[in-house]
């Protein structure tokens, strides 16, 4: 996966356009970044991981630059 998909799945997840999505963006900075839209990029990740996103993973998706980095650590981009 490249790093442009990862964006537009995460995008896709909460509903913005990928443009939205800078390295800082997170939920103060993106409105459709709630408790619904947390859900679904965890939901994102455990399919491309197939179910290897642990809770404290997950507690460390505190912006969009955190989730291009756990992509990296678990070998999933091609970028």
């Amino acid at each position: 996966m490249t790093k442009n998909e990862l964006k537009n799945r995460i995008a896709t997840a909460l509903e913005v356009e990928p443009g939205e999505l800078q390295d800082d963006s997170n939920p103060k900075t993106i409105i459709e970044w709630d408790s619904v839209g947390a859900l679904n990029i965890l939901a994102v990740l455990d399919e491309i991981t197939s179910g290897n996103v642990s809770p404290a993973d997950a507690q460390g998706f505190v912006n969009y630059a955190s989730i291009v980095e756990f992509a990296r650590r678990k070998g999933l981009l091609t970028d």
